[in-house]
């Protein structure tokens, strides 16, 4: 499951351009150790389910840009969803693309690009987390993660023909 992801990332990711950064090497080094888990009869609710991560969210070692070249941030710590969601056994495959610093609606990105829609590629998926979006609606991967406090969730969630989430605030922290 993961490997297809990984393909359909740098196929249908890169054609759309969802995906800012796609993590074969810590992605396949995880794959391992939760291989290793499944050789010791260690099973995680999750596990090797692939997740898509918006740019704005701090995971390590990656650099979170926000959608702007002008950010680089060296997270010393993992947001605590990453921390929780890698426990359960999920597989981070890549950063999604954004409207840049989370400050839009339409995902049209000056310095990344535009996110494409799926349904119809001369539109776009809607923002601030139109990437992610278009990470589910293509089925490169079953989850990823966004952010919301205008509408950065469901808006390209509703452009993009699928479910976008937004807890209830402090619900879960990211």
């Amino acid at each position: 499951m993961v490997s297809e992801s990984i393909r359909k990332a740098e196929s249908i990711g890169r054609e759309l351009n969802y995906f800012l950064l796609i993590n074969h090497d810590l992605t396949y080094s995880h794959i391992d150790k939760l291989n290793k888990h499944i050789c010791e009869g260690v099973f995680k609710p999750l596990m090797c389910i692939p997740v898509a991560v918006k740019d704005n969210i701090d995971h390590k070692p990656f650099t979170t840009r926000a959608g702007t070249p002008y950010l680089n941030i060296n997270p010393k710590l993992n947001a605590k969803i990453i921390s929780v969601l890698e426990d359960m056994g999920v597989v981070f495959i890549g950063r999604t693309n954004m409207h840049e610093l989370a400050m839009g609606a339409t995902n049209v990105n000056p310095h990344f690009g535009p996110s494409r829609n799926p349904l119809d590629p001369s539109r776009i998926t809607g923002g601030s987390s139109g990437g992610s979006a278009g990470s589910v609606a293509t089925g490169i991967t079953p989850i990823a993660l966004g952010t919301d406090t205008g509408g950065s969730v469901r808006i390209p969630a509703a452009f993009c023909g699928i479910v976008g989430f937004k807890p209830t605030i402090n619900r879960i922290p990211v």
